[in-house]
């Protein structure tokens, strides 16, 4: 291909009117210079193309729409569409899909690093972005999705669960039928979260692919900022994960990856509980209270919204098995607390706030990080019940537990301790 005369600068600063008097060659030449020409070469050949686009397309894709009758070429390579795969979808609706650019040639995919112009030069086209291509994929296969999804209502929950399922099969599955009946937008949440739990590597590229033909690029770099969501991924990092994420993907509701999460993995609530507008969150708590006990038992959160000081009729609250690695305030603001299970937390230490528990009765601290008899034990002689045992290294290890032990029992001498034997 011969050497773009243009001076890049104009491409990268975008100085239209000096763009303008480049040739469709030139212009065309610069979307496939490399690196060794300019460092910035891939902003370079993105606007190169768009300026094709301005100044040399027949017209838009809206006022020369793909339908059938139209015929399409590849120039270049285009970002997560497959030519035969294209070819495949577009045959059934009557649009051809060529190799070279002729008088019959109606639009031309354009994309970077062409080795050949395959005719473009020539020939007076429209031209379009990949991302065009499969919008207009998507309106042209629509009839054939509603007729698929009005004989079976529950369709589109089934992709839905399929993505979900966290199994490689299920979601190569969903992948399959969107490849041959589209893709339904309202499933984006669920082909993020699919994307990010897959760890077999050619289902991954493939979720990929069909997602970012859907989202901006500010939401292709944004998806890097959250982490997989296989594994054992923390409360704390899928929340800020999610936080930062959609922060500058317009296309994301963070409280809906968040829902799905929680939903079928039991992951997200820390993100939820903070960003719930408030009467969502407090219907969602409301519904976790029985018999007056608010369970949040095994969900991992690792603090508490202040909307919890609201649910006064709470007496017992069973946070075991979270990651608090402190006690929450908020719990002081239940006047009728009478039980608190914090066992199998991070917990170090206890805090005064717990003074102002004048009913509480019952208190299961086991199983956390205390190295000591927590000295705000021995100013709580209302307890009637004291679950604390001490991890077995720490337990073995200590000359000093079972001396603290004796002292805490003396000054609650009316209270239950159960703990290490």
């Amino acid at each position: 291909m011969t050497k773009s005369k243009i001076n890049y600068t104009d491409l990268l600063q975008k100085k239209k009117a000096k763009v303008k008097k480049y040739s469709k060659a030139d212009l065309f030449a610069a979307t496939s210079i490399v690196y060794k020409d300019h460092w910035n070469y891939q902003q370079i050949r993105k606007n190169a193309i768009a300026y094709l686009k301005y100044f040399h397309s027949k017209g838009t894709i809206q006022d020369f729409p793909i339908e059938e009758g139209s015929e399409i070429v590849f120039v270049g390579k285009t970002q997560h569409l497959k030519f035969r795969e294209v070819r495949e979808r577009l045959l059934p609706l009557g649009v051809k899909c060529t190799v070279f650019v002729k008088k019959t040639t109606t639009h031309v995919v354009l994309g970077g690093g062409a080795k050949k112009g395959k005719g473009f030069l020539e020939h007076d086209v429209t031209i379009i972005s990949s991302k065009e291509l499969n919008k207009a994929l998507e309106r042209l296969e629509q009839p054939y999705l509603l007729e698929k999804t009005d004989g079976n209502l529950d369709n589109v929950q089934h992709l839905a669960d399929l993505l979900l399922s966290n199994q490689d099969e299920n979601i190569a599955l969903a992948l399959e039928i969107f490849k041959g009946g589209g893709f339904p937008k309202e499933l984006l949440h669920e082909l993020l979260i699919a994307y990010k739990m897959t760890t077999t590597p050619k289902i991954r590229e493939r979720a990929k692919a069909l997602l970012y033909l859907h989202i901006s690029d500010n939401s292709k770099h944004a998806l890097r900022r959250l982490h997989n969501l296989s594994g054992r991924i923390s409360e704390r990092n899928l929340a800020k994960g999610i936080n930062r994420m959609t922060k500058d993907a317009p296309e994301f509701d963070g409280i809906k990856i968040a829902q799905l999460m929680y939903d079928k993995h039991q992951k997200g609530l820390t993100y939820l509980l903070e960003y719930l507008p408030h009467q969502q969150k407090m219907d969602w708590l409301k519904k976790r209270i029985q018999n007056d006990e608010l369970n949040l038992s095994k969900s991992s959160v690792y603090k508490l919204p202040k909307e919890i000081g609201e649910l006064k009729s709470v007496k017992s609250v069973n946070v075991s098995n979270c990651s608090f690695s402190t006690v929450p305030q908020v719990l002081g603001q239940l006047p009728k607390l009478e039980k608190i299970d914090l066992s199998h937390n991070r917990l170090y230490t206890l805090p005064t706030h717990f003074l102002r528990m004048s009913k509480l009765k019952y208190l299961n601290v086991s199983n956390n990080g205390f190295r000591d008899v927590p000295n705000i034990l021995l100013k709580m002689p209302q307890l009637e019940e004291l679950h604390i045992h001490f991890r077995n290294w720490i337990w073995q290890r200590s000359s000093t537990l079972k001396e603290g032990l004796e002292e805490l029992q003396k000054a609650l001498p009316n209270c239950k301790i159960v703990t290490n034997q």
